[in-house]
């Protein structure tokens, strides 16, 4: 598995930017009833916090992002994309601007593209939540993104489902707040199984649910 963290402490004049970003490694590939696919690598963020000793801006960004995993082929059964959930792994404090950016992104289940039937992996499931109270910046930015793995490329097989997607944000402010969440979106598209050869009559994977909430309030 993969863990990052970032610290930093600026002072009044310097704007803080802080970034941290996990990746966990793929799994290796299978083959054959007696060596299966193995799983994507975790990954997760430790401390990833910003703070300025007065009112500079601060910008706090985590990624982690899962493995995939590995294929299979000849009977074996291919590895399974790693699960992302991050919950608060960025945080600052300032009495400028603070803005906070919190990244899931999910691992690929293994596909299954040989002539003898093999069983392709699960996609992995993606969750990214914030919940934020701040009464001290003068405004608040807060973005949480979620998104699944899809299904490996399979033949002779039905495909799996893509992995699901959720995201939230909670925000109380007292001055200017903006909550905002994304799920299944950027380079990533997550996607079923696709079907790219073999035999008739097998089914390709399904697509994604995600969901995604963001409410903000201002108490000034």
């Amino acid at each position: 598995s993969a863990t990052a963290s970032n610290m930093i402490t600026g002072s009044y004049l310097d704007m803080v930017t802080v970034s941290a970003k996990a990746v966990g490694g793929d799994g290796g590939s299978g083959s054959g009833i007696e060596f299966n696919g193995q799983p994507g690598a975790a990954a997760s963020l430790g401390i990833v916090n910003g703070t300025s000793a007065d009112a500079a801006p601060v910008y706090v960004t985590g990624t982690a992002q899962g493995g995939n995993g590995g294929a299979a082929v000849d009977g074996a059964v291919a590895g399974n994309g790693a699960n992302i959930s991050l919950a608060n792994a960025v945080s600052g404090a300032t009495r400028g601007a603070l803005t906070l950016s919190q990244d899931a992104v999910a691992g690929n289940g293994g596909g299954s593209t040989a002539a003898l039937a093999a069983f392709p992996g699960l996609a992995g499931n993606a969750s990214s939540s914030l919940t934020i109270s701040n009464s001290v910046a003068s405004s608040v930015d807060a973005f949480a993104r979620a998104v699944g793995g899809s299904g490996g490329d399979v033949q002779n097989v039905n495909g799996s489902d893509a992995g699901a997607a959720f995201a939230v944000v909670n925000l109380t402010g007292h001055y200017g707040v903006n909550a905002s969440v994304a799920v299944n979106t950027g380079s990533a598209d997550p996607h079923g199984s696709n079907v790219t050869g073999g035999s008739d009559g097998f089914n390709a994977g399904g697509a994604a649910h995600a969901t995604g909430n963001a409410n903000a309030t201002g108490t000034g």
